[in-house]
């Protein structure tokens, strides 16, 4: 019968295993770069099934400070959840979902996951709930500006303690679904993907977004976080994180990962914000990664987006 191991940051002996297993069951998923710069820390921990002192399947889980409603609560978000192909349907995941249940901080307490679309029946069985989030995006006209803002090198030990910094006294980016201070997941993507993140020095704050030319649709820049202590007015520093030279491109729509509607419509816009472009967010139903949650009765309807850098 396979034993359960549960490996956390100090388990050195344990990382390069997981690692292996992660590698051969998600596709491009080194977790070694984001250890080695610091992203495994205390509030991350891996449920491992073993035989034979192999590593056969796992559930990972992350402690995270979400706000629900409006109100912050310690939860988990589950992720690298795998079994071996040869060893499934033994019950193996089971047994390490339960072992995450009966090691809750407290019963009831939020759980959640983004689970692949090929298991959408599997999570039901154990009390989770799926939950239809919303895609963001509207319509702008933006020239690139003169000045550029400074773009972090995730390789650079100062750059990291930049972004480490700013995320520690950040708040959450909306009151309906979101989390704050989540800098080991964050971390984590920009070690993985090529997404640039800058630091716009007038609000001390991060900003993840990338320039994408849709020929024949106009061109777009996605903006995928913004870690900042307070919201503020994005239509004034997106132009600054364009990367194309100026007069050769013009966005004409931009698209948020999580809910922006704090940092389009900001109440402390200044008055001649009715004179600007249409604000107007366009939403519809994200048909990405389907969103699971356990133990959260107060989610509100259709305004939800977990912000995707901070998913696991």
């Amino acid at each position: 019968m396979a034993k359960i191991r549960r490996i956390r940051f100090d388990d050195r002996e344990w990382h390069a295993a997981f690692f292996r297993f992660v590698l051969d069951n998600f596709r491009g998923a080194d977790f070694s770069v984001w250890a080695q710069r610091g992203g495994w820390d205390a509030d991350y921990e891996v449920f491992a099934a073993l035989e034979d002192d192999e590593i056969v399947a796992t559930i990972g889980r992350t402690r995270m400070r979400v706000v629900v409603g409006g109100v912050e609560s310690i939860a988990w978000q589950l992720g690298a959840v795998a079994t071996r192909g040869d060893r499934r349907g033994r019950g193996l995941a089971r047994r390490l979902m339960q072992q995450v249940f009966d090691d809750l901080d407290f019963p009831d307490q939020l759980i959640f996951l983004f689970a692949n679309k090929s298991v959408l029946d599997f999570y039901p069985r154990f009390g989770f709930q799926g939950v239809i989030q919303q895609r963001y995006s509207a319509r702008v006209e933006l020239e690139p500006a003169q000045v550029r803002a400074h773009r972090l090198d995730i390789a650079d030990a100062e750059d990291r303690a930049r972004l480490a910094a700013i995320c520690a006294r950040s708040a959450a980016l909306s009151h309906e679904f979101s989390a704050r201070d989540y800098y080991p997941t964050l971390l984590w993507h920009l070690c993985h993907s090529p997404l640039p993140a800058f630091w716009v020095e007038a609000y001390d704050s991060i900003v993840v977004a990338r320039f994408e030319n849709n020929s024949g649709e106009g061109s777009c820049l996605v903006v995928y976080d913004v870690v900042a202590r307070a919201p503020f007015d994005l239509r004034d520093v997106l132009p600054s994180l364009i990367s194309e030279p100026v007069g050769v491109v013009e966005v004409r729509t931009v698209e948020f990962r999580f809910n922006p509607a704090s940092f389009w419509q900001a109440e402390s816009l200044h008055e001649e914000r009715e004179q600007r472009a249409d604000v107007r967010i366009i939403r519809q139903p994200d048909l990405g990664a389907p969103l699971f949650v356990r133990g959260a009765s107060n989610l509100p309807a259709n305004e939800v987006h977990f912000p995707d850098l901070a998913r696991t």
